[in-house]
């Protein structure tokens, strides 16, 4: 996993500048916010999507945490 992790890392350190640099020459630097923006919603989305799979392939509920409460 560490592996696609830092591929993606230094393909992205390259193919990003070039992308942008390719979308400013067209004179409308605001479509890079907005590029910007939609890689930010779209990480932010896999992100949860992970984070709920990963909760559901291991198990990951309140009765196997050992999450134990007194009721008073």
């Amino acid at each position: 996993m560490t592996g696609f992790v830092a591929t993606a890392a230094g393909l992205a350190s390259i193919v990003m500048p070039l992308v942008t640099g390719w979308v400013s020459k067209s004179g409308n630097i605001s479509i890079i916010f907005i590029f910007d923006a939609f890689l930010s919603v779209t990480g932010f989305i896999a992100a949860v999507y992970v984070y709920y799979r990963y909760g559901k392939l291991m198990g990951k509920g309140k009765e196997q945490t050992g999450d134990i409460r007194l009721h008073a």
